[in-house]
């Protein structure tokens, strides 16, 4: 029978026949225990140098479920590392994970700390269930994704379940039935096949060229199955190295030629999809990218033709027939419906050509008084954010709210060397009633605005509402706008902010809750002085949302609970989590709530309007 051994409150521990007794039994029993033993100064450092030695003996009893993978390493790397050390390195990424049937004894305490950790031999499968359990959600999320044309979002979760399922002893067995079919596949050989059939079914074409002097720059255009891509990530040989890696949006993206490469007839482009970058926001995660060498896909690469297809090029009579269409004919379709307020964009497409001229030239002065003073302010910022440039000539849709005229997309690119990163991002231009540009911010991308407007028992002007607060909070992270998210909050606001911590071992199992989310309330004052602190240590701040859920408050007045999956990048952070706004809409929209949590609760649980 098993005895578990728990310190008093002062401090003193356990000890006699029982202890002994317990301590032995297990000791003794190779054949039913696994264990480690480690001693230190402290308990917390003996308690690793067990885990280790427990490690180690977990790695003997799956080693040789890991011929195929440790294999395939040795072709790839030829550092020297035995069989048994590659296990075991691979084995120790679950230290940090869930090891919640491991038990504790706490032999002796500091100075000379000693601690035993073992646990039953049958036991060792159930370390690796939410591993397992986590490569078949992230290939569901990659579908979806897949589905929803998000092809970065595709191939980075198909990519991380493939080493996830590398590092996972049953990686030869697993299998998984994919959707509409009715045949289960090995896992092994389907995701491999399915990164491959996605980046053959990319197409990249050059819809434009524009040549000044020594350079080119190409304007690309992506699909994926003959469809605009919402998202794809890729670099590019410009001839001495590859870029750095850059998305695209509304499938659409430039590649700039300098020099010698601006005269090749073919331009070699790498799809992205390890991102490691990326990676920051799982720990478990990014120790695994360091434990196994990366896979190569041939597919990820392809070679484009410099030139423009004449089935592309537009008729300049056909693009000014275009422009001066009817309101009637300028009328618009999302997922959810028609939106009645798109009007003609000829009064506006001017203005957003002078604008985009004055980004490339850098001359920022020359569009002064087609803003207002503090838009003009935030445009010099977002001019100035990293290398900012504009993907290909804008053709823009207009519409009308309120009064005010929102022009969109203005597709851009912004590049950080000392990061070696870019994102892109479609801008969204607002006008006044005097046709001065009154607002600028990031939109948000399809998929979080159709999940916006899928409740048709909400009025659009509130899912309008909404769409433009989200643009206008995401933009004032990036551009670093402390004045504009201080006057979101209300004076009394709630602000909760989740994080794990590591936390002593408890009684009942000592590593069951080693890993557990806290959450901390903070008053408005505080949390604006910790965002100012964060925005003056990064270099960049890049906010991406995902799918949301909106909920009317029960309450009464025009109060919205806001809940979106947020993905946060920064010049050296990362995490993904789940945001939670309770928004008051009756005038300016207030914050009343704002909490953050690192992952669903029980149940898929999230914070709700019915929680405040």
């Amino acid at each position: 029978m098993k005895t578990k051994f728990l310190f008093f409150f002062f401090g003193v521990f356990f000890t006699g026949f029982a202890f002994g007794q317990g301590f032995a039994e297990v000791k003794n029993n190779r054949e039913m225990y696994i264990w480690g033993e480690g001693s230190s100064i402290t308990v917390d450092k003996a308690r690793k140098n067990a885990l280790d030695m427990l490690v180690n003996q977990i790695s003997v009893q799956v080693e040789s479920q890991y011929t195929q993978t440790i294999n395939e390493e040795k072709t790839t790397n030829q550092s020297g590392s035995t069989f048994s050390e590659k296990v075991n390195s691979i084995v120790k990424t679950y230290s940090n994970a869930t090891l919640n049937n491991v038990e504790q004894i706490i032999l002796s305490e500091e100075p000379n700390a000693k601690v035993f950790l073992y646990l039953k031999r049958s036991e060792v499968s159930k370390i690796f269930a939410s591993r397992k359990q986590k490569i078949l959600d992230n290939i569901s999320l990659a579908i979806g994704f897949e589905k929803n044309l998000q092809i970065a979002d595709a191939v980075r979760l198909y990519y991380w379940s493939l080493l996830l399922l590398k590092s996972h002893p049953d990686c030869q067995s697993m299998m998984f039935t994919p959707p509409d079919e009715t045949k289960e596949m090995n896992l092994m050989a389907w995701l491999p096949a399915r990164i491959n059939d996605v980046f053959a079914d990319v197409t990249l074409t050059v819809a434009d060229i524009k040549s000044e002097n020594d350079q080119k720059t190409l304007l690309l255009n992506v699909t994926f199955n003959g469809q605009p891509v919402a998202n794809l990530d890729f670099c590019f040989w410009d001839g001495r190295n590859y870029s750095q890696v850059q998305g695209t949006t509304a499938g659409q993206s430039s590649v700039e030629l300098l020099g010698a490469s601006a005269k090749v007839e073919n331009v070699k482009i790498k799809m992205e999809y390890i991102f490691e970058y990326q990676a920051r926001i799982d720990k478990e995660l990014e120790t695994i990218i360091e434990k196994l060498d990366p896979i190569a896909f041939s597919t990820s690469y392809k070679s484009v033709k410099i030139s423009v297809p004449t089935t592309t090029q537009k008729p300049v009579a056909e693009t000014n027939q275009v422009q001066n269409k009817s309101v009637e004919q300028f009328k618009d379709t999302i997922k959810t419906g028609t939106i009645p307020s798109l009007i003609n964009p000829s009064r506006y497409q001017p203005r957003i050509d002078k604008v985009v001229e004055a980004i490339r030239t850098k001359s920022y002065a020359s569009v002064q008084k087609m803003f207002t003073p503090e838009t003009f302010e935030s445009f010099n910022r977002l001019a100035n954010l990293g290398k900012a440039t504009v993907i290909g000539k804008p053709e823009i849709k207009a519409y009308s709210s309120d009064g005010n005229v929102m022009c969109r997309p203005v597709k851009m690119m912004f590049a950080f060397a000392n990061n070696n990163r870019k994102f892109s991002e479609d801008v969204v231009f607002q006008f006044n009633s005097d046709t001065l540009i009154s607002n600028i911010t990031f939109g948000l991308n399809q998929a979080a605005i159709n999940s916006i407007t899928t409740n048709p028992k909400y009025a659009v002007k509130d899912q309008m509402t909404i769409i433009n607060f989200l643009e206008n909070y995401k933009t004032a992270f990036a551009l670093k706008r402390i004045d504009y998210l201080e006057s979101i909050f209300a004076d009394n606001a709630l602000i909760i902010v989740g994080k794990y911590v590591k936390v002593a071992p408890g009684i009942e199992s000592p590593y069951k809750n080693n890993k557990i989310v806290i959450f901390t309330k903070k008053d408005k004052q505080t949390y604006i002085k910790d965002l100012k602190q964060a925005f003056d240590s990064q270099e960049f701040i890049n906010i991406g949302f995902e799918d949301s859920r909106v909920e009317k408050s029960t309450r009464g007045g025009n109060v919205y609970g806001i809940e979106i999956k947020q993905n946060y990048y920064s010049s050296n952070y990362g995490d993904q989590g789940y945001l939670f706004l309770l928004v008051d809409l009756n005038a300016d929209p207030l914050i009343h709530v704002r909490t953050w949590q690192p992952e669903k609760g029980l149940n898929g649980r999230t914070f709700t309007t019915g929680d405040f």
